[in-house]
């Protein structure tokens, strides 16, 4: 029994030592979360105080002397003022197509009644000749056309005639007197 007495005796002695080491891991672990959680404190301490420092902090610029700036652009404005004073303006050319005229209605009717309408007159009596001069040399061409071709028959008929036997002068006066 008393190999199981020191059996049992260095079973417990080494769990005690394996507790006493797992204990002391553990508060090393402990002590090593308590330095993070008071470290964290500590930035977030700083970073608090840089914040109030920032919302504290007040900026304080120097006023800025903008009255040379002023006068410069008014210058220059004052310039091209003059600039465009000076070049020529431009002249706005209006075109438009009226039936009536605005003005002088009575000047206009008398120029148009006095002149344009006999030149629209004598344009379209000019015009009509042409046509019907057109129209008269077509109708001639094709007239003598026709008496052209008359005259080829006419003239074949003759020296059929003039070389026939007197039967058959009889047979063609027949035929011309028929018509």
């Amino acid at each position: 029994m008393q190999t199981v007495n020191k059996t049992d005796d260095q079973q417990v002695n080494t769990l005690e030592l394996v507790l006493k080491e797992m204990l002391e891991e553990q508060q090393k672990a402990n002590q090593l979360s308590i330095d993070q959680v008071s470290a964290i404190n500590q930035l977030a301490n700083r970073v608090n105080s840089f914040n109030e420092k920032l919302e504290n902090q007040a900026i304080i610029s120097p006023p800025v002397a903008t009255k040379p700036i002023e006068d410069v652009l008014q210058t220059g404005i004052a310039k091209m003022e003059m600039i465009v004073a000076s070049q020529p303006k431009n002249v706005i050319k209006k075109n438009q197509i009226l039936l009536y005229p605005e003005q002088h209605a009575d000047l206009f009717y008398k120029i148009i009644f006095k002149s344009w309408v006999p030149i629209f007159a004598v344009m379209l009596l000019i015009d009509r000749v042409h046509n019907f001069a057109i129209h008269q040399s077509d109708i001639n061409k094709e007239i003598r056309l026709e008496e052209f071709k008359n005259d080829d028959y006419k003239r074949a008929w003759d020296y059929r005639y003039s070389h026939e036997s007197n039967v058959g002068k009889r047979s063609m006066d027949s035929v011309m007197y028929k018509k």
